[in-house]
């Protein structure tokens, strides 16, 4: 079973030495209280906003932005897929797999 989310998180991150168009990654993260550490990054992608409808300026709003995403094991066992709004550099969980 997966749980959907959009709750603020503060994430530690992986320092990238080398250059890369990949972001660095979660190395631990604070949600509800706990801190959960990164055990293993399952998965990288990037999702991109709502590209079919088309964009007005009175829309701007309501159009969510391009965002990177990390589906995670944590050292608790639980997956979090974790997502980082790559305009504002907010993260947020959005899903959590049972």
């Amino acid at each position: 079973m997966t749980r959907r989310y959009a709750d603020p998180v503060s994430v530690e991150t992986v320092l990238r030495l080398e250059a890369s168009e990949r972001p660095s990654a979660p190395h631990a993260f604070r949600w509800r209280g706990r801190r959960y550490l990164v055990r293993e990054v399952l998965a990288y992608w990037m999702a991109a906003g709502v590209w079919w409808r088309p964009f007005t300026a009175s829309r701007r709003t309501e159009l969510p932005a391009d965002r990177a995403v990390w589906r995670v094991e944590t050292d608790t066992g639980g997956v979090f897929d974790l997502s980082r709004d790559t305009a504002t550099g907010r993260w947020s969980v959005t899903q959590v797999h049972d």
